[in-house]
């Protein structure tokens, strides 16, 4: 396994749960089963760049992010740490939905919340 395949694995399941998509209804629009879907995620297995469009197209993004947070270096490509954090994040169903939640609100909502949020945060011992 590459550390690219993985990385574009996790943006791909990422946007999938995003969209609110299964496995198997994104493994049946791109003429996959879902264990396939599984180990495109995973990284395990690799994915042509016919079928990485396919997935774009149905998760509605463009295929470049599923490179967001890959940086080119003289040595070669590495994934950057500063993307996974959010990655991770957001494959959380918990904070996934959240995010769903949080973007129905108007703004005085929204500033309502993350004031709140902020005063929980800095009262936990850390």
């Amino acid at each position: 396994m590459h550390e690219i395949d993985r990385h574009v694995g996790r943006n791909i399941r990422a946007y999938r749960l995003m969209a609110g998509i299964s496995q198997n209804d994104l493994g049946e629009a791109i003429g996959v089963r879902f264990q396939q879907v599984q180990k495109y995620e995973t990284g395990q297995n690799r994915i042509s760049a016919s079928r990485l469009c396919a997935i774009a197209a149905r998760l509605g993004v463009p295929v470049r992010a599923f490179f967001e947070g890959i940086v080119l270096s003289p040595d070669g490509p590495a994934c950057a740490e500063v993307g996974a954090e959010t990655i991770t994040l957001l494959a959380d169903q918990q904070v996934l939905e959240l995010a769903r939640k949080a973007a129905r609100l108007n703004v005085a909502q929204k500033t309502a919340i993350s004031a709140m949020i902020d005063a929980i945060v800095e009262t936990e011992p850390g």
